[in-house]
């Protein structure tokens, strides 16, 4: 489907860490759907989050999110 290099840059577009990565689709305990943003800032937190818990401790660990369910949405 996509025939993408690993390496390939798509952009060269700077983007902000506060701009918003993704919508989460949410309904809560009120039933009504909600599309809280996710910024960037998020996912980074999210990540350095992960690899403190996980003990991952290098000076720069490498960490791996699968995003390519964000491509099929």
């Amino acid at each position: 489907m996509f025939n993408i290099p690993v390496c390939h840059i798509i952009s060269e577009r700077k983007v902000s860490t506060d701009a918003i990565s993704f919508l989460l689709l949410s309904d809560r305990t009120t039933g009504v759907p909600k599309l809280p943003p996710r910024t960037h800032n998020d996912d980074l937190y999210s990540v350095r989050e992960s690899a403190r818990i996980c003990g991952l401790d290098e000076p720069e660990p490498e960490v791996w999110i699968d995003l390519s369910a964000l491509l099929l949405a």
